[in-house]
């Protein structure tokens, strides 16, 4: 198995995709919001929202997915304007709208008005998520170096190999969350949707690995 590594933190890998053009500069840059936007084909968008000390912000809208390389990736990413709103917020640029209120979050098509637009979810920053340290097994995949698709690949488990469940990263991706997990002393991220536990319940994973794993 290849050596796994710790996730950076989303601002970072996010502004090494789209590097800042106008608007909040990086030395301006107060605080970032970051949220993954699900679509229903393979391709996926993550939002970084800045906030600059003085009250201006923009949103940056990046499009991923397996096939796109972060060259890609930073050549179709579209920046958002803030407009004024009466509550939450709304950002707008030639291609998308963003906009949210609470935790009702929503990513919008210009080109497609009449279609639904792709609900989102905010990342939770690194260290913010549950911990569980819990025993659990993969069903087999890939390990990624942070909380998601867009992070590259960090080795792989085979179905049924033992880990132990650290904590649940706060980020939730086609109806089960990611988790930080140790194997062999090392460290990564997993999909919950390819995990899960033995013993105790842990929510947002496929399910309990006696009844799913086959001999138990």
């Amino acid at each position: 198995m290849k050596k796994m590594c710790r996730a950076a933190p989303a601002a970072r890998v996010l502004l090494a995709l789209a590097p800042l053009a106008g608007g909040v500069s990086a030395a301006a840059a107060a605080e970032s919001t970051v949220y993954t936007c699900e679509s229903e084909s393979d391709v996926h968008y993550s939002v970084t929202v800045e906030r600059a000390e003085d009250g201006s912000s923009i949103a940056r809208i990046v499009p991923q997915s397996a096939y796109h390389t972060a060259a890609r990736s930073a050549a179709e990413t579209q920046t958002a304007r803030a407009e004024p709103v009466a509550s939450g917020f709304r950002f707008s640029s030639p291609g998308f709208t963003f906009s949210g209120k609470g935790e009702d979050v929503q990513l919008g098509f210009r080109d497609y008005p009449d279609g639904a637009p792709f609900r989102c979810t905010r990342k939770v920053a690194a260290g913010e998520g549950a911990e569980i340290n819990q025993a659990g097994r993969s069903l087999g995949g890939r390990l990624r170096s942070g909380p998601g698709t867009e992070y590259p690949a960090a080795g792989s488990l085979a179905e049924g190999t033992p880990v132990k469940v650290i904590r649940n990263a706060g980020m939730r991706f086609n109806g089960y969350d990611w988790f930080e997990v140790m194997q062999s002393g090392s460290t990564a991220f997993q999909w919950g949707g390819i995990l899960c536990w033995d013993g105790v319940p842990i929510d947002g994973m496929f399910g309990d690995c006696a009844a799913t794993l086959s001999g138990g």
